[in-house]
């Protein structure tokens, strides 16, 4: 229940959290690597507090970082050529500025978004699902285009619908399965 420090767009976190004062800190936000976990459990928290007094602050705190992350992260890279659906990245943040990037651990987001368009409003639904495809279009793209089939740890998005590879390593994470 800190309050989020450091200038992060409303709803979003930075990635550290001072053990000295308990404030978040730092100016990185992002759905990947430090930051994957806090997201997804805002939604798993609220699934599993049943009864407990604040278990709807846990699905705010879920609603208002999706938003946020909506409006301040994804990015629209490319279109499949044949079917024309978008593929779509969620970029990490730094000092407030959008990075062409994106972490294979951010692949967790779609199934994330999954579980919370179940039980909301159908317009959050919609919106949900509709990011969860697009981005899990990118997550696939990130195997695919690699000459092993595995995806590298992150990816730079290029203009014009390009991707490369930043870090090639391929960590064995299920993140995609997910």
């Amino acid at each position: 229940k800190q309050g989020r420090g450091s200038g992060t767009p409303a709803g979003l976190y930075p990635v550290l959290m001072s053990a000295e004062t308990g404030e978040f800190t730092g100016e990185l936000s992002s759905f990947g690597a430090l930051g994957d976990s806090f997201y997804e459990y805002l939604i798993k928290c609220w699934r599993s507090l049943g009864v407990l007094e604040d278990r709807d602050e846990w699905r705010r705190a879920f609603d208002d970082a999706i938003a946020a992350m909506h409006r301040h992260m994804l990015v629209d890279w490319s279109a499949d050529d044949t079917t024309g659906q978008v593929m779509s990245y969620v970029a990490p943040l730094h000092g407030g500025t959008r990075q062409a990037t994106m972490e294979h651990l951010t692949c967790f987001v779609p199934g994330m978004l999954v579980l919370g368009a179940d039980d909301t409003t159908p317009e959050k639904e919609r919106v949900y699902l509709d990011i969860a495809a697009r981005v899990a279009r990118t997550c696939v793209e990130m195997y695919r285009r690699q000459p092993t089939g595995l995806s590298p740890d992150s990816v730079r998005f290029n203009p014009g619908g390009g991707m490369s590879a930043i870090d090639a390593k391929s960590i064995q994470r299920p993140e995609t399965v997910e």
